[in-house]
């Protein structure tokens, strides 16, 4: 597991919930199959079936995308982040930008269940004005709706059957925003580092929101194949409350 990683994200975690949460203790389980050392502890109640994180190679579907299995509903916990070790040791894949903001947007989605503050099966909604919007939160994010799928860039067409924009056409938010929200929207722009409240809810676009969740049957449960497997322990409150006591309610407002 990537320590700069695990640390970045829980200081990143830290600031988006107002100095609340933060990640106190990690442990990692190796496979059985790795040789041993002195300074390796045996397993005591930890458990590839209570692992919060899995280490694995990519599934087909999704390549190194990292992904949550999410099975309820919004506010309902999931069951583990999936990364990869292309994800965690291979530093050339910025498509998915710092790994820190990015394990915290898996983690709201385990520990939270909150969902995508986008969808990319309706990327686009016609606002109270009008006029069409891509679904986001918050609405203050910046930046063009564009069709690149020729290779260079034009307007965007509109379906005559949806009245919204067509497929080929895309949201390209500017990479340095003066909103701070969302994370659950896409936490790998420059000034985003809260989740969306009630102060940032778009409530416009909150029902085109997208559920994560991604019923991987085709997985793979075989141990053998995992890499390994993380347990993180529940994180700590600075009140010494529960962190179930603190939930961001991105991607769950009705």
């Amino acid at each position: 597991m990537n320590q700069a990683m695990i640390t970045d994200a829980s200081l990143y975690l830290h600031r988006a919930t107002k100095n609340k949460v933060y990640f106190s203790d990690v442990k990692i389980l190796l496979p059985s199959s790795w040789p041993g050392n002195s300074s390796i502890q045996r397993p005591t109640t930890q458990s590839y079936e209570k692992a919060n994180v899995i280490i694995a190679e990519e599934n087909p579907k999704y390549g190194d995308t990292p992904y949550t299995l999410q099975y309820g509903g919004c506010g309902e916990k999931g069951r583990y982040i999936h990364l990869t070790p292309d994800l965690i040791l291979n530093d050339s894949l910025p498509i998915y930008g710092k790994k820190g903001p990015l394990f915290v947007h898996e983690w709201a989605h385990l520990r939270w269940g909150v969902f995508n503050e986008y969808n990319d099966e309706k990327p686009f909604y016609i606002a109270i004005n009008g006029r069409i919007q891509a679904t986001r939160c918050t609405k203050e994010i910046t930046g063009s709706m564009k069709d690149c799928s020729s290779g260079s860039c034009s307007n965007c067409k509109i379906d005559e059957r949806t009245g919204l924009y067509d497929k080929r056409c895309n949201f390209y938010p500017h990479k340095v925003q003066a909103a701070s929200s969302s994370i659950m929207y896409n936490q790998g722009l420059e000034n985003v580092v809260e989740f969306c409240d009630e102060t940032t809810h778009n409530t416009q676009a909150h029902q085109h929101a997208e559920p994560n969740v991604r019923l991987q049957e085709d997985v793979g449960s075989d141990q053998s194949q995992r890499t390994s497997k993380i347990l993180l322990q529940p994180t700590m409150v600075l009140s010494n409350q529960q962190s179930h006591l603190y939930r961001p309610r991105a991607g769950c407002f009705v």
